[in-house]
């Protein structure tokens, strides 16, 4: 070969000057002579507007549009960097390549003499020299849905071929994400599914510039391409949302809070809202909306203005001490423009929830919460351990509840300090008024009797010891007083004497109850307990109570008539100045009532038994003593129980005729007398029965009753 560009033309055609330029692209090397076979190092083009976009950072994967599956597209191949030698009868045509490397033609090859021509006998620059291969949609659709194989092949007219780079391919994708299953639900945090959509549940990736609420996407597998695009859908309205990778198979999409807030006015007072997504993947495809999720949605209503609340028993540097635990520590939430009647407040006692409460967005406080004393006592011992003189902080703040929604919280919170230290340290069962980690307390009456005072003991000293440690859960023996501690013990509900605790006891500690105390609150049960006030470093102090010994003390004051009962009355037998007397007459029509005159004590359920005694003989100045019992002639017993409302009223006992008569019993004409007493065992002391005084009264069954 002498250099010089050779190149076949069919008969007819004269030969085309050429620069040397392109004389040097088309010279043939020996290497490619018929028989030859050699890689084509340029690959075929697609064209732009066909492929799918590519995701930045994203290798080309010649995606094709899910648009172009009916479209015959036409692919380019650039030859003038090819090292062919071009002649006359050469063709080109594409091919499928299988799994095997067998090749499968895709229609009928093309002559390359046009892609070198200029229509007009000349030869195109070799930067136009651009192959057109057809690769029509009934090609496309023989081969299965995804990465499918293609090549060049290149046919020169005195034999042999080339063909270009191996690995060329192209993806088809004509399935939305989700298939023919659709896509899972959005899954939402367990709050969220219970308490809705709130401000509490968003989430700011940007130091609180933008917040969302985070959905996850399960079992993305199968569609989780590159370059996918999320819409999230609210009430119908779409907005793309972002979606990040949240493990091997899960994507997790953000729903601005702009986009729901939007949305929630729109739906106007109804709260609920319905949430889905659908997917846009590359190649075009859109996947039909995921099944709804509905939640409630409280963000465009939500109360901004909450001010913190308001513990009015709380001065600033003076913590909370027993007394005021003990009496219930008040929280009141001030009045703003914005909640609602239907609306609860919900109060937080450091990590302790108290309420709902109601609330009134006419009054101020528009809420108030009581805390009681168990949850300060929490506050206060579950970081402290109750065991020392410490004063803890404690954060209140409170949420307004709407429905089951969150629909504001206060700007910021109020702290208050609490000091619960007392003696017997912390009170194990605060449901109660008593600390009981204090031993009751034991009395000793003069007589040694043990929380009894006998009547014999009532004008005596009494001792009551008070125990100095109590025993606790582990089995532990525990001091109950400090030094400076003041013990006191209560009796009754009277204080006596404070007893100053110099040093911690080694004993139990004794204290003399006088007899004054206990003439002065008489008989019955009495509480008997003491009480330990505990000064702090600050000057505060708590004071404990220890839980009550009942004392049983038995005197006359709460026995009927104190004791001492009068005599009946029987008006009807009245003869002054002469004694009582009861005859024909008096007994006549209908009988003769015995009074029991209202005495002291008097009460519901007393019971009241009236005896009447028959002797023999008249009495007249006074009473025999030579008389003898007449049992046949005494007066039948009679009991009654005083009844509701008869406590001030004088109590009835009534004999008949027949009862005081006896006409049936021989010796009738005998002269006789009664002796009436009657008995009470009250409610108020039943420890013993008293009886009354007697009352004399003749009794002459003689002869009848004249008539008048």
């Amino acid at each position: 070969m002498d250099g010089t560009p050779r190149r076949r033309y069919p008969s007819g055609r004269k030969p085309v000057a050429i620069d040397s330029s392109t004389a040097a692209t088309l010279m043939r090397r020996d290497s490619m002579r018929a028989g030859a076979r050699a890689t084509i190092a340029v690959k075929l083009e697609f064209a732009a507007g066909d492929l799918a976009p590519v995701p930045p950072g994203a290798p080309a994967d010649n995606l094709l549009l899910a648009s172009t599956e009916t479209k015959d597209l036409v692919l380019t191949l650039p030859m003038e960097t090819t090292p062919l030698d071009y002649g006359i009868g050469d063709t080109i045509g594409l091919v499928f390549v299988g799994e095997d490397g067998t090749e499968t033609a895709i229609g009928n090859v093309i002559d390359v003499d046009p892609f070198f021509e200029d229509g007009s006998g000349g030869i195109l620059p070799p930067a136009q020299w651009i192959a057109k291969l057809p690769l029509p949609a009934a090609a496309r659709a023989t081969q299965t849905e995804g990465k499918t194989y293609i090549n060049i092949r290149y046919y020169y007219g005195l034999g042999g071929t080339d063909s270009g780079p191996l690995g060329q391919s192209y993806i088809t994708d004509y399935t939305a994400p989700g298939g023919d299953e659709g896509l899972g639900p959005l899954r939402f945090a367990d709050e969220v599914i219970a308490e809705g959509v709130t401000a509490a549940v968003l989430v700011s990736d940007d130091g609180g510039t933008t917040y969302y609420l985070p959905a996850t996407v399960f079992s993305y597998e199968g569609h989780d391409k590159a370059g996918d695009t999320v819409t999230g859908i609210v009430n119908g309205a779409e907005e793309t949302v972002d979606a990040i990778a949240a493990g091997t198979d899960q994507i997790t999409v953000k729903f601005k809070r702009d986009f729901i807030e939007t949305q929630e006015t729109a739906a106007g007072a109804t709260g609920k809202l319905t949430f889905s997504y659908k997917i846009s993947d590359r190649a075009g495809n859109v996947s039909a909306p995921s099944e709804p999720v509905v939640l409630d949605v409280l963000l465009a209503g939500e109360v901004t203005n909450l001010e913190a609340p308001l513990v009015p028993q709380y001065t600033k540097g003076t913590p909370l001490g027993e007394s005021d635990a003990r009496a219930q520590i008040t929280v009141n939430i001030p009045q703003v423009a914005g909640p609602l009647a239907t609306d609860k407040i919900m109060v937080h006692w450091g990590d302790i929830e108290i309420g709902p409460v109601d609330v009134d967005p006419a009054a101020d406080p528009m809420a108030t919460a009581l805390v009681k004393y168990a949850a300060v006592l929490d506050s206060w011992s579950n970081d402290t351990g109750g065991l020392s003189d410490t004063v803890q902080t404690v954060d209140v703040s409170y949420r307004l509840l709407r429905g089951n929604m969150v629909a504001g919280r206060p700007t910021a919170d109020t702290a208050v300090e609490v000091n619960l230290y007392q003696g017997g340290n912390v009170d194990p069962d605060p449901g109660t008024p008593a600390n009981e980690h204090l031993v009751p307390p034991t009395l000793t009456s003069a007589s040694g009797e043990t929380n009894e005072i006998p009547k014999g003991d009532l004008d005596k000293d009494a001792k009551v010891t008070v125990p100095y440690q109590y025993t606790d859960e582990d089995g532990n023996d525990v001091d109950v007083f400090v030094a400076d501690d003041v013990l006191t013990v209560i009796y009754d509900g009277i204080e006596l004497a404070p007893v100053d605790i110099a040093a911690a006891p080694t004993a139990n500690i004794d204290v003399v109850l006088p007899t004054a105390t206990i003439v002065a609150r008489g008989s019955g049960i009495k509480a008997l307990a003491y009480t330990i006030d505990r000064t702090f470093a600050s000057g505060a102090s708590n004071r404990s109570l220890s839980p009550p010994t009942d004392v049983s003390v038995k005197g006359n004051d709460l026995l009927p008539g104190k004791g001492t009962l009068p005599p009946c009355n029987v008006p009807k037998a009245e003869n002054p100045p002469k004694p009582l007397a009861i005859g024909p007459c008096e007994a006549k029509d209908g009988g003769v009532d015995f009074e029991v005159p209202v005495y002291e004590n008097q009460s519901v359920g007393d019971k009241i038994t009236m005896t009447g005694k028959v002797y023999t003989r008249f009495i007249a100045t006074g009473h025999a003593t030579d008389t003898v019992p007449a049992p046949p002639r005494d007066l039948p017993t009679i009991e009654i129980e005083v009844a509701p409302g008869q406590e001030a009223a004088k109590t009835i006992f009534h004999y008949s005729e027949h009862d005081l008569m006896r006409r049936d019993i021989p010796g009738d004409g005998l002269s006789l007398h009664i002796h009436a007493t009657y008995t009470v065992l009250g409610k108020l002391d039943d420890s013993e029965t008293v009886t009354s005084a007697v009352q004399l009264i003749n009794l002459d069954s003689r002869g009848g009753c004249p008539t008048r």
